[in-house]
């Protein structure tokens, strides 16, 4: 499992994006919408843009917007969200360095008052993956649309936008002053779990360079966890520095084996009014136990007098149970999970 905390404070460098403003019109981008320069009220179908800047014109529904982000009276891009999905919105590709964090923004408006299920609801995409979560908007004022991306072994970002709202009705939008600019200063790690199903992971994410963070892990029921792929010492918590090339922290899980579920026999104690059981846990392995008491010590069933007692940790755990009906013998038990 990747983690991503992205609470970052940016320095940005030069746009790489050509045309981000719109000021030179319909060049300079994809799009899979139709081009239209007349009113959209002469079309009878969804999925059209226009460079412009009068959206209440384009659009011919009385809609409102405010004027461009860029000055309040140049050109943006005005679209109708596409009824069918995945349809590219605006793309373009650009160079990047291997190796480097990078901020990607775009202002939107949509074109007046709408409910959440009319309104645009846009996904960034970088070479085909998403980039964070999907930014609805549903009202006529300018918000910032923004996430970080780190470009790994790439050399070439294709940045591309779809709306996943595929309502006919509403779903009216403007995009103005998109960038996409190399970050100073951070760098990503990642950390993964090996398999992914053997555990989760969290400290991922782009942080300073040279700073310090915490990585941790924890092992999935019936999962332990092993070591940290690059040796550090057993702890399933780590404090690593950030590398200006950035770095990958890999958390190695195996599956806990049949032969270490057997039951963990103790003696019980009496303290006051109360029957304390203890017992020693499984070292780096989530587990859970149960507590079970018969009245004769070689026959008769076990009947489960504290079921589903969780420990993580290396230590031990108890339980305290009150003597009144608690005569016989006891047992603590593993309660076997099949690892997926």
């Amino acid at each position: 499992m990747l983690v991503m905390l992205l609470a970052l404070q940016l320095k940005a460098a030069s746009n790489l994006i050509v045309n981000g403003d719109f000021s030179s019109g319909n060049t300079g981008f994809y799009s899979a919408y139709h081009y239209s320069t007349v009113p959209w009220y002469a079309w009878a179908s969804s999925g059209i843009y226009t460079i412009g800047s009068n959206p209440s014109y384009i659009d011919g529904s009385g809609a409102i917007s405010p004027g461009d982000h860029t000055t309040g009276s140049g050109l943006m891009f005005v679209a109708d969200g596409a009824t069918a999905a995945n349809v590219t919105l605006w793309q373009e590709t650009v160079a990047v360095t291997p190796n480097q964090s990078y901020n990607f923004s775009a202002w939107v408006t949509a074109m007046g008052d709408l409910p959440p299920n009319l309104s645009p609801n846009l996904q960034l995409k970088i070479n085909g993956n998403n980039v964070g979560g999907s930014f609805l908007f549903n009202t006529a004022q300018w918000v910032n649309m923004t996430d970080t991306w780190f470009s790994g072994d790439s050399t070439s970002a294709t940045i591309q936008l779809i709306d996943l709202n595929t309502q006919g009705n509403g779903n009216d939008f403007c995009l103005d002053d998109i960038s996409f600019s190399a970050i100073d200063g951070l760098a990503f790690l990642i950390v993964r779990s090996e398999p992914a199903a053997g555990g989760m992971v969290t400290g991922g994410g782009f942080f300073p360079i040279d700073s310090w963070q915490q990585i941790s892990a924890g092992p999935s029921p019936g999962w332990r966890f092993v070591m940290w792929e690059e040796n550090f010492s057993p702890a399933m918590t780590q404090r690593v520095q950030v590398p200006k090339e950035g770095a990958t922290y890999t958390a190695k899980f195996e599956p806990i084996q049949d032969s270490e579920l057997s039951p963990v026999l103790n003696p019980a104690v009496i303290q006051g009014n109360n029957l304390i059981i203890s017992w020693p846990t499984l070292p780096g392995v989530r587990v859970m136990y149960q507590v079970e008491r018969r009245a004769d010590l070689n026959s008769g069933d076990w009947e489960v007098v504290a079921p589903n007692l969780e420990a993580t940790e290396l230590n031990n755990i108890s339980v305290t149970l009150p003597i009144s009906g608690m005569q016989g013998y006891f047992r603590v038990g593993v309660i076997p999970i099949v690892a997926p």
